[in-house]
C-alpha cells in the first residue's frame, strides 16, 4: 500500500524536534553538570600544584640531609684524638701557636667554617693563640657530644658544661650544650697552684704587690700566655690563662699608687669544684678565712675572694688606697 504524503510529512515534523532536542541535551550540558565538571578541574589542578609541592619538598628534604651528612663528616677530624686536643682538620693549628703562624693558616679556618657549616673565631693577639670557639650547626650538635665522648670518655660536668684538660694540663676544652645549640672552646689554662702562688710566676701575681710597677710589667712580658697590657700611670690591665674548670681567661687589673703597686684584682669563670680549690688553696697558704661570701684572709697583704654568683669570681691582693 503506497504511504499518503501526509504520513511522511507528519513523520518528518515529529521527528526533527525530538532529533534537535537530544542534540541539545548531548550538547548543552545543565548548570549543575557545568559546576561539577569546574569543580573536577579545579580538584584536579590543586592536586597537581600539591604533587609538585610535596616533590619540591622531598627534594629539599633530601638535599638538607646530604649537606647535614657532610657536615658530620667534616666535624669528624675537627676534635683530636688526644684529649683536649684540636683534630687533624685543623692542620697543624695549635693553641699557643704564634700569631704570624696563624695568619699563615687563617685559609684553614676558613675552609673548616665552609665544610662544617659551623662557627670558628680565634682568640689571638699579635703574638699568640690563646683560644678557638667552635659553635657548631645546630643539627650536628649532637654528633659532636658523641664524639667527645667517644674520644675524650665523660670528662668533667658542671651545669651545662663538660670539661677535659691536655695531659700537661695547659689546654682546657669545654662543652656547652643548650637547648638552642652548643659551643665547644679551646683555651689556655693552669691549675690552681699554677694560678695562685706565693712565688713569683704566679698567674695572680701576689708577690708583685708593694713592688714597682716595673718588676709588675717585666713579670707580665715574662709569661707566655700573658697579652693586651694596657699600662697608664695608676693602672694596669692585662689578660693571662684561665684556671681549672671554666671558661674564658682570666682578667687582671693593678691599682698604682706613690710608685708601687698597691692592689691587684683578678676575674675569672670557674666551676664550684675549682672555687673549693682556689679557697683550699688560700687556706692552706694563708690559714683560715672570716666572712661568707666575701671571704678575707688576714695576711699582708691583705686578700678576699668574693664568691659571687654564678661562677664569676674576683680574687684581690692588697688595699684599694
Amino acid at each position: 500500500m503506497a504511504v499518503s504524503t501526509s504520513t511522511i510529512v507528519f513523520a518528518v515534523a515529529t521527528c526533527i524536534p525530538f532529533g534537535l532536542a537530544v542534540r541539545d541535551t548531548v550538547q548543552k550540558r545543565s548548570p549543575l553538570d557545568e559546576l561539577r565538571s569546574s569543580e573536577a578541574a579545579i580538584d584536579a589542578e590543586t592536586e597537581a600544584r600539591r604533587a609538585r609541592m610535596r616533590a619540591e619538598q622531598a627534594a629539599e628534604d633530601a638535599e638538607r640531609e646530604v649537606q647535614h651528612q657532610h657536615r658530620q663528616l667534616m666535624l669528624v677530624d675537627l676534635v683530636g684524638r688526644e684529649v683536649a686536643t684540636l683534630g687533624s682538620s685543623f692542620e697543624g693549628i695549635t693553641i699557643g701557636m704564634t700569631a704570624a703562624d696563624l695568619n699563615d693558616q687563617r685559609h684553614v679556618i676558613d675552609r673548616l667554617q665552609d665544610e662544617t657549616g659551623a662557627s670558628i673565631r680565634c682568640d689571638a693577639d699579635d703574638t699568640m693563640l690563646h683560644g678557638i670557639t667552635v659553635t657548631p650547626a645546630q643539627d650536628t650538635c649532637d654528633f659532636v657530644s658523641l664524639r667527645l665522648d667517644r674520644l675524650w670518655g665523660a670528662g668533667h660536668v658542671a651545669g651545662g658544661f663538660t670539661y677535659w684538660h691536655t695531659a700537661d694540663g695547659s689546654v682546657r676544652a669545654s662543652f656547652e650544650s643548650e637547648p638552642t645549640g652548643c659551643v665547644l672552646r679551646y683555651d689556655q689554662a693552669v691549675t690552681v697552684d699554677a694560678w695562685l702562688d706565693k712565688k713569683a710566676g704566679s698567674v695572680v701575681p701576689v708577690a708583685l704587690v708593694g713592688k714597682s710597677p716595673k718588676a709588675l710589667i717585666g713579670d707580665i712580658m715574662s709569661r707566655r700566655t700573658a697579652d693586651r697590657v694596657d699600662q697608664g700611670e695608676v693602672n694596669v690591665m692585662w689578660f693571662d690563662a684561665g684556671v681549672g674548670n671554666g671558661v674564658g681567661r682570666t682578667q687582671l687589673s693593678a691599682v698604682i699608687r706613690g710608685g708601687k703597686v698597691a692592689w691587684i684584682e683578678a676575674r675569672a669563670e670557674m666551676d664550684v669544684a675549682t672555687t673549693d680549690a682556689v679557697q683550699a688553696r688560700l687556706t692552706a697558704l694563708y690559714g683560715k678565712p672570716t666572712g661568707d661570701e666575701l671571704l678575707e684572709w688576714a695576711a699582708r697583704p691583705r686578700i678576699t675572694l668574693a664568691l659571687g654568683r654564678g661562677t664569676n669570681v674576683v680574687l684581690t691582693v692588697g688595699t684599694l688606697p
